[in-house]
């Protein structure tokens, strides 16, 4: 977590909504053959930090509410939120590589570096989910959809998030796709289950 910690603290990569969950979000579905709009609010802890700390934020409140599910025995609903990690990280991806041919200077920011940064940012979120989601377990900052379960399903649940997130800080290195973020997640919080 020390590591989470200093790049929390130095790497101002970016404006960041920092306290980025699907309750500060919303998303207007205009109709057929029109795109949904988003658009985050509540950005009262928004600062310059790194780029993958809002992103690790929202993987870590989809397994958050994944543990919930599994805990509840309604494995759809958790493969769903589960599935939205891939689909953040991917929807998040092709924009900065729809935007990144505009930059300022192709010397400087060349293709190598884009393809640099793109896996220190999936390293990077794997990191910044397994705080958010210890902190959400061991920290002041209870989750609801961890505290409000039956104690005999929140002991499994809030065991499978810790056990996920001591994964992901010791494996990030090794394999950091967001499929294999899904697949480790789903695994340990079905084998954490109790109740």
């Amino acid at each position: 977590m020390g590591e989470a910690k200093w790049i929390f603290m130095n790497h101002a990569e970016a404006l960041i909504h920092g306290d980025l969950h699907t309750g500060s979000v919303m998303v207007r579905h205009v109709g057929a053959g029109t795109e949904a709009e988003s658009k985050a609010f509540d950005s009262e802890f928004a600062f310059y930090g790194p780029v993958a700390f809002d992103l690790g934020a929202l993987a870590a409140n989809y397994t958050l509410s994944a543990a919930r599910w599994i805990a509840l025995g309604d494995d759809d609903l958790a493969d769903w939120n589960l599935s939205l990690i891939g689909q953040t990280w991917e929807s998040f991806e092709s924009t900065f590589r729809g935007l990144y041919p505009s930059r300022i200077d192709a010397r400087v920011w060349n293709d190598e570096l884009l393809e640099s940064l793109i896996e220190k940012w999936h390293r990077e979120m794997w990191l910044f989910a397994a705080a958010k989601m210890s902190r959400r377990i061991v920290g002041l900052a209870k989750v609801a959809d961890i505290e409000t379960l039956e104690p005999h399903q929140r002991e499994g649940a809030a065991r499978g998030i810790l056990r996920v997130a001591r994964q992901l800080v010791t494996e990030r290195h090794a394999n950091s796709s967001p499929a294999h973020f899904v697949e480790l997640a789903r695994h340990t919080l079905h084998d954490s289950k109790t109740g």
